[in-house]
């Protein structure tokens, strides 16, 4: 059985959990009440998909430099990811 600090540091849950964050702000982001703005849904779909693959690229760099403190990376993804889709889809952009 792994232990907590050997499943923080794998590169295949980091990914997975990013990736779940990832689908889980999508759908946020597809189920948002726009308003006025439904010509922006289509753009703002994209949002957590482009954030999430900028963390695989910078977790990919930081797995090549380092292997201690990757998920520190990933925690960072699926906080700017949440940072971003959350206000989206409480309408807190509308004025």
């Amino acid at each position: 059985m792994p232990t907590v600090k050997e499943v923080i540091q794998s590169a295949k849950w980091n990914l997975i959990i990013v990736s779940f964050i990832c689908f889980i702000a999508t759908i946020h982001l597809y189920k948002a009440d726009y308003g006025k703005f439904h010509i922006i849904k289509n753009e703002t779909l994209w949002i957590p998909f482009i954030l999430t693959i900028f963390t695989f690229s910078i977790y990919g760099l930081s797995r090549l430099i380092g292997k201690k403190y990757n998920w520190i990376i990933s925690l960072l993804g699926i906080l700017t990811i949440l940072y971003i889709s959350i206000p989206i889809f409480f309408g807190v952009f509308e004025h």
